[in-house]
């Protein structure tokens, strides 16, 4: 009979809730832990073993995401009876701080340094177990204590919680998920099965970065620099992948959690997808994967060791049997494709359609696979058929009717739902030879979704999805946008090829060249078609802004919009970029120090919480100081030019009322 004895200890401990991406990067895990021991020893004499160090995990609360995202903790007990003292001193902010500056002295100053070892036993490895020596490292401690103290040990800055709960994490665990991509591409690529290699290394920045390469079919080598958190046109893909061997298109990825992307306290989708339509338009390829699809992804290479895709590790599948052989029938007789290739490079995880393309990035191949895909909703129920006026009926199955089909047009026009619910709708021209496919995907992005919220999880993993392999369509002459329901009344059906037009990302491309941005009197809509303005240079505008374009946070909401028009009136001074207010260092992203004018980010309360604590001892901090601060969606550029005492330029009224007749053009063509 199995025996169980247990022992109770009262005694002192602290928790220490930490950053999602140290947590789950077993490296950093243990060179952070090895790190406290360090500095615990140094801080307060000799060896103290009666201290132990565990981690511990329990689900985030508020928004039933905790298995999402859950948080984690590091547990530093005493071992003895009622503890000893040396947490009690530990739990405060500045005990905390000496000890862990404590910690940077004992690497900087330990004799293995000048060896060449990134630690030995008399620093890091002191408490460490045998088989953690490997994952510990003076360099990760090193990058960990700089991001928390800064360089010279003054970046620390405190502010009270009454709990954990209070603290946000859905932002955290993004970047939790770059470093779980980047460490399982790594694993992934030295497997046997990969044929596949990757050279890792640490940027001057202090971001991981790989230098990958695969070996095709064929036996030909594609060769990739991976690298993380590039900005381009006003967002910030987590991981950016750029041809190193020959000239190609890049590779922007997006690791999407859902609760700070699409769920109800976080509701971006609109924003993701102009954003990243953009960068399509610029001849960027763009992939979207789940937090679910990348720790699937990491299991089985980390589980089973496995590293290939196919039938034995599906994720996505859109339709069932009877459709999926209607795409292998496209794919092989049109096409002249092996149909196998379908189960191995779409109807799989995302994470594998990525690395299928990256080791054969066929423009032929993957339009080839994009129409097959489509194909297969002929077989799943698509509803529709040739119709006299394209645009019209596109539009109508946009917004969910069935199109109305006519007496025997060249072109037909579907709509169809896939097995999570997703809407599709599809075109497919007849009068090329062979036919070119146009495809939307939209999902409804209104507070009504949440009422049934795994479903509507579905149904914006399979948006992702279908948007993953739709962006080929433009290399057989179609289009394909995603989009959400409440950016339909901006979409502009003439601007597809298969009504005449000259194709959306054209479209988008010409309308961001003409257009000016300028501070017009209400704060403009998102546009889809006609697109937003990218950052094309006004004439006359001060260089200096330049600069700050170059640095805005590209997930704030409004604060690019708000720059642009800024910029665009002459007069107004380029306002400093990152200003701190104090020693404790509360920061306002744009500030107008002699007006005492500045723009802060948003506040992001914790999930079943309606306030952001740190966010408010900012502002008041701000305001006690003689500011006005505000998040730039609470500005306007002509408030801020009041503030400022500035009234626009001719040359600014002129830009005015170029942008004017830009505007009205665009809202008569659409």
């Amino acid at each position: 009979m199995p025996l169980l004895l247990a022992h109770e200890l009262v005694t002192e401990a602290v928790r220490i809730l930490l950053p999602v991406s140290v947590a789950r990067a077993k490296e950093r895990l243990a060179s952070f832990t090895a790190a406290l021991f360090a500095g615990i020893a140094a801080r307060y004499g000799g060896d103290p073993d009666h201290i132990d160090i565990a981690a511990a995990s329990m689900p985030d609360s508020g928004d039933g995401l905790g298995a999402e995202y859950p948080r984690r903790f590091l547990v530093i007990h005493d071992r003895l009876p009622g503890g000893t003292g040396y947490l009690h001193r530990l739990a405060s902010a500045d005990g905390f701080r000496e000890v862990l500056l404590k910690a940077r002295e004992v690497i900087e100053n330990c004799g293995c340094r000048e060896k060449g070892l990134d630690g030995c036993h008399r620093c890091l490895l002191r408490r460490v177990p045998p088989g953690d020596y490997d994952k510990v490292s003076r360099q990760e401690v090193r990058q960990m204590l700089d991001e928390l103290l800064g360089a010279d040990g003054e970046r620390w800055s405190t502010s009270p919680v009454v709990t954990t709960q209070h603290i946000p994490m859905e932002q955290q665990a993004e970047s939790d998920l770059e470093v779980v991509f980047i460490d399982t591409l790594r694993k992934w690529a030295s497997l046997p099965g990969s044929r596949a290699s990757g050279d890792a290394y640490t940027t001057p920045a202090g971001t991981h970065a790989l230098d990958l390469r695969l070996t095709g079919a064929d036996g030909k080598t594609f060769s990739w620099r991976v690298s993380q958190q590039r900005v381009l046109d006003g967002t910030r893909p987590d991981v950016l992948f750029e041809r190193l061997d020959a000239p190609g298109p890049r590779v922007a990825l997006y690791l999407d959690g859902y609760a700070f992307h699409a769920g109800r306290k976080y509701n971006r989708m609109a924003d993701d997808a102009a954003k990243r339509t953009r960068l399509r338009a610029d001849g960027i390829r763009v992939f979207q994967l789940t937090y679910a699809d990348v720790k699937e992804w990491q299991r089985r290479v980390l589980d089973t060791g496995y590293a290939g895709a196919g039938p034995a590790f599906p994720v996505w599948r859109p339709y069932g049997d009877s459709a999926q052989a209607k795409a292998r029938g496209y794919y092989a007789s049109v096409r002249k494709g092996l149909p196998g290739e379908l189960s191995e490079t779409v109807w799989v995880n995302p994470s594998d359609v990525l690395l299928a393309y990256l080791r054969d990035p066929s423009a032929d191949k993957w339009l080839w696979r994009a129409e097959a895909a489509v194909a297969g909703l002929l077989g799943a129920g698509a509803r529709g058929g040739p119709v006299d006026s394209v645009g019209d009926e596109i539009v109508r199955a946009l917004k969910g009717a069935d199109p109305v089909t006519g007496p025997g047009g060249r072109v037909q026009v579907y709509t169809a739902v896939d097995a999570s619910q997703c809407r599709l709708v599809f075109a497919v021209d007849s009068r090329n030879r062979p036919p070119s496919w146009s495809a939307l995907t939209v999902i409804d992005d209104a507070d009504g979704v949440f009422a049934d919220e795994e479903s509507h999880k579905r149904r914006w993993r399979g948006w992702l999805y279908w948007s993953n392999l739709l962006q080929f369509l433009e290399h057989g002459g179609g289009d394909s946008l995603q989009l959400t329901a409440g950016q339909l009344g901006d979409f502009a059906p003439e601007a597809l090829a298969v009504t005449g037009g000259a194709g959306l990302l054209s479209t988008v491309l010409s309308l961001e060249a003409m257009a000016v941005p300028l501070p017009p009197t209400e704060p403009a809509e998102t546009v889809i078609v006609p697109a937003a303005p990218a950052t094309p240079a006004a004439p006359g505008r001060d260089p200096g802004w330049d600069q700050v374009i170059e640095h805005l946070d590209p997930d704030e909401v409004g604060l690019r919009d708000l720059v642009l028009r800024l910029a665009a009136v002459s007069a107004i001074p380029v306002p400093a970029d990152g200003h701190e207010l104090d020693d404790r260092g509360w920061m306002a992203e744009l500030a107008w120090v002699d007006a005492r004018i500045g723009v802060v980010l948003s506040p992001h309360p914790a999930a079943g919480d309606d306030r952001d604590p740190e966010s408010e001892d900012r502002d008041r901090a701000f305001a006690d100081a003689g500011w006005e601060v505000r998040p730039a969606t609470a500005w306007t550029a002509q408030e801020i030019a009041q503030r400022l005492g500035v009234q626009p330029s001719a040359g600014d009224t002129r830009r005015d009322q170029q942008n004017d007749r830009f505007m009205k053009d665009g809202e008569d063509q659409s």
